[in-house]
């Protein structure tokens, strides 16, 4: 997989649905290749706002992600299909305090992405792809914003995965990664960069996407 930029959205709590709406849709069409909803709420209220994300999404081949809530996937996996909708299949993403990885696997289709949480371990990751994970996620790499309390991961411990990474499953990087350092990681076999921040913190979220884009090149 050559490397991709992964955008990370968790809407504000002030933020209005048509702020929401408005960020998310200039991402996707401002070239965003995936895209991680981190709806944290107990309340299923925004569930009306992620389906018209996945429709966009679909309709740019942008790779939706939910994160750790199963039946919003199955809510959202439907509507596409009821609205005939062909676009990449939204897949799931899972921390380590999340649904078990081998339960939610159970409950979705056996072509959804699921990716999984390792912070700066082999072992989880070793243990991840065993149970069918389809990418893993390190970090996090520098001081960050949008969790500053995570803990630290290592460059190493990217590259002590790979090494028996046989599968050749994708990798994922996290954590404070912006337009300033995100060239430290590009020497390392990670082919998945996180951001948040770096997007949605901006003035322009389409300079931010395209910036970071370049970096990739």
């Amino acid at each position: 997989m050559k490397q991709q930029l992964y955008g990370v959205y968790t809407p504000a709590k002030n933020a209005s649905p048509n702020q929401i709406i408005d960020e998310l849709f200039e991402s996707i069409e401002a070239g965003l290749p995936w895209l991680q909803i981190r709806d944290k709420s107990k309340e299923n209220n925004l569930w009306h706002l992620w389906q018209q994300v996945a429709i966009k999404s679909a309709e740019h081949n942008t790779q939706l992600i939910i994160n750790d809530n199963v039946d919003l996937l199955l809510f959202i996996q439907q509507h596409l299909k009821s609205e005939n909708k062909n676009g990449l299949l939204p897949g799931l993403h899972l921390g380590q305090d999340d649904l078990a990885l081998q339960n939610a696997r159970s409950r979705v289709s056996a072509d959804t992405i699921i990716g999984i949480t390792c912070h700066d371990s082999v072992a989880l990751a070793e243990t991840a792809i065993d149970g069918g994970a389809d990418y893993v996620a390190f970090g996090r790499f520098f001081p960050s914003v949008t969790k500053p309390d995570a803990p630290p991961a290592s460059i190493e411990v990217i590259n002590s995965f790979q090494k028996q990474n046989s599968q050749n499953k994708p990798i994922a990087v996290i954590g404070g990664i912006d337009s300033s350092n995100i060239e430290k990681l590009l020497h390392t076999p990670a082919s998945l960069y996180a951001v948040s921040n770096a997007i949605w913190g901006q003035k322009s979220i389409t300079s931010a996407i395209n910036v970071l884009t370049q970096a990739l090149q």
